[in-house]
């Protein structure tokens, strides 16, 4: 598969790891360097590329 950059909205999950539920539909395991608790449960944009058909590499994480 190729990487392909995202830029979406949705909700940051826990969920054995880091989860994100898109707007669009659909879920994301999500890569990061830090687990930013702060926004767990929250509305967040998600900025990176996918790694694989359920999996992204965050490079930026921030509230809506």
């Amino acid at each position: 598969m190729r990487s392909l950059p995202i830029d979406e909205t949705g909700l940051l999950l826990r969920e054995q790891g880091l989860a994100f539920k898109r707007d669009r539909g659909g879920q994301w395991r999500l890569s990061v360097r830090r687990i930013p608790i702060e926004l767990i449960g929250s509305r967040v944009r998600v900025v990176g590329r996918t790694t694989d058909a359920d999996s992204v590499e965050v490079r930026h994480i921030e509230r809506c």
